[in-house]
């Protein structure tokens, strides 16, 4: 009887410190803790190294369209069909932003994507640089028209208001009177066009390329072994952790 009371009191001063015990186990089998990783991260290199890539290279060209609006020269499927049948190995051509036209070609042969890549820009910047002139001189004829409807409105005032002071006809008076305000709301709506023109003109920009460059093709090497090295670091505590587990349940049924 006292030795069970002895027993059971000493059972019940044991106490139990789990969270010291799993760091304690951690401890132990640190060397693990680098093993894992390591081989995790030469694992990811493989994969890299061994993983189907794109080609060699990848030829990049950004062209500035200027206020160029036809879709024939900005619309992505439109270019392509016009100017880049010619390439040979994949391209994709897209408007990372307004009045920017971007061409990503590759290719395992640089010479190649050099040689494409300035084929399909100068057909794509003389057209652009055309339809800027075409828009340029239409703006200063539109201006060149403003300016003449102008003199003749205000030689036509000049005339309307030399002759209703001397007529004594209340009709013509009227007439007169009528002639000077349509002419001068035109002359000023005139006056606002060619302002508006004049303004267009002053940020007008050619077109032009703004970049060309060939590069090779990332490998994703060191992501790829950066992953397989942080993926080893929880593979590591899963591993250790069930590896405490399983010894202190294979002692319980030992003890059972």
């Amino acid at each position: 009887m006292l030795m069970c009371i002895g027993r059971r009191n000493i059972l019940v001063e044991q106490k139990n410190y789990p969270l010291y015990q799993m760091l304690s186990f951690y401890w132990k089998k640190k060397i693990w803790f680098i093993i894992i990783p390591v081989i995790c991260a030469l694992l990811g290199m493989l994969i890299a190294t061994v993983w189907p890539k794109d080609e060699k290279y990848v030829g990049k060209s950004v062209i500035f369209t200027s206020s160029t609006r036809l879709h024939s020269l900005t619309n992505p499927n439109q270019i392509l069909s016009k100017y880049g049948k010619h390439f040979t190995g994949d391209v994709d051509i897209f408007v990372p932003s307004s009045s920017y036209v971007q061409a990503n070609i590759k290719n395992d042969d640089k010479e190649v994507i050099e040689k494409e890549l300035k084929i399909y820009n100068n057909a794509l910047i003389t057209d652009l640089l055309t339809q800027y002139e075409k828009q340029l001189n239409i703006t200063k004829e539109n201006i060149d028209i403003l300016v003449t409807q102008n003199a003749d409105l205000n030689s036509t005032i000049k005339k309307a208001q030399e002759l209703f002071p001397k007529e004594q006809n209340e009709m013509k008076m009227e007439y007169f009177s009528t002639i000077i305000l349509t002419s001068e709301l035109q002359l000023s709506n005139n006056i606002a066009k060619i302002q508006s023109k004049n303004n267009d003109l002053a940020f007008f920009e050619e077109p032009f390329l703004v970049s060309n460059e060939i590069e090779e093709t990332p490998s994703f090497t060191i992501q790829w072994t950066v992953a397989g090295f942080i993926l080893g670091i929880f593979l590591s505590f899963f591993i250790i952790t069930l590896w405490q587990y399983i010894c202190r349940a294979r002692k319980d049924v030992q003890h059972d």
